[in-house]
Formats: C-alpha cells, sequence, structure tokens
C-alpha cells in the first residue's frame, strides 16, 4: 500500500496543485482509517474467533477502493477522493491486521515471536523497497496541460 500513498501524494500534488503538505492532509482520510478499522477488525476477529470471512471483506474492500480511484480526475472532488480512501483504507486496516491470526494459529506458542518477527521484517522489507524505489519514477517531469 506504499505505492498508493505515494502515488496518491503525487496525484494531489500535480493535478490538484497542492503543496506536499497539502498532499499530506488531503490524504489524513487514507490514515485515520487504516488506524480505526484495523482496531474494529481486531476487535470483530476476537469476538468472533473466525478471521477469514474478515480477510475476505478486507481484499474486496480494498480491490474495490482501488478501482475506483482510478476513476478519479483532476477536476474530481476532494470529497470524492476522501471517501474512495476510506474504502481503501477500510480494506488495508482489515487486512493489515486480520493476517496475523492465521500466520500465528498454525504454529506452536513458542514459535510466535520469530514468526511475527519475519512478519514484521517482511512488511517492513517490502516498505523500504518501495520508499527506494519510488524516487526513480519521481524523475521523470512532469508537464502540466493548461
Amino acid at each position: 500500500m506504499c505505492p498508493l500513498v505515494d502515488w496518491y501524494a503525487v496525484f494531489f500534488e500535480a493535478c490538484k496543485d497542492k503543496s506536499p503538505t497539502g498532499a499530506g492532509v488531503d490524504l489524513f482520510g487514507l490514515s485515520y482509517s487504516i488506524s480505526l478499522i484495523a482496531i474494529v477488525a481486531g476487535v470483530v476477529v476476537k469476538k468472533t474467533g473466525k478471521y477469514v470471512i474478515t480477510t475476505f471483506v478486507g481484499w474486496v474492500l480494498m480491490i474495490v477502493g482501488a478501482g475506483l480511484l482510478t476513476t478519479l480526475h483532476a477536476d474530481s472532488s476532494l470529497s470524492k477522493s476522501v471517501g474512495f480512501q476510506l474504502v481503501v483504507g477500510g480494506g488495508v486496516g482489515i487486512i493489515y491486521v486480520v493476517t496475523l491470526f492465521p500466520i500465528l494459529a498454525s504454529i506452536p506458542v513458542t514459535q510466535s515471536a520469530p514468526a511475527m518477527a519475519l512478519y514484521v521484517f517482511s512488511r517492513n522489507f517490502g516498505y523500504v523497497s518501495t520508499f527506494s524505489l519510488f524516487p526513480l519514477y519521481d524523475r521523470v517531469p512532469m508537464t502540466r496541460n493548461a
């Protein structure tokens, strides 16, 4: 999801003429929805004891939300883009939390710490690779359609 945040910020800067700070403020819908929905998803899985349906709902929200983001244009309203961020953020928040349960359920309790360490390392390595590759794409000059 890091590429989504990177390119979405570029969308706000290039298409909406926002400053980097303004683009960051316009991304609050994504970041807050991820956090809040992650908490809700964790509570739902804890109460129900089932994570498969929640995982499915998370993937559906993420895919539908990413598809909705492709419909944004330079003249799209801010409320439309924030609404789409909430859909994507809901899916990401669910997937972020719910994928831990199958990992931990399939191993003995004594192996929980190494499994979590590998999981967190893999996720963070993916984030770092994304952030190190993004500047390569960012070097392409953007021209304005007047």
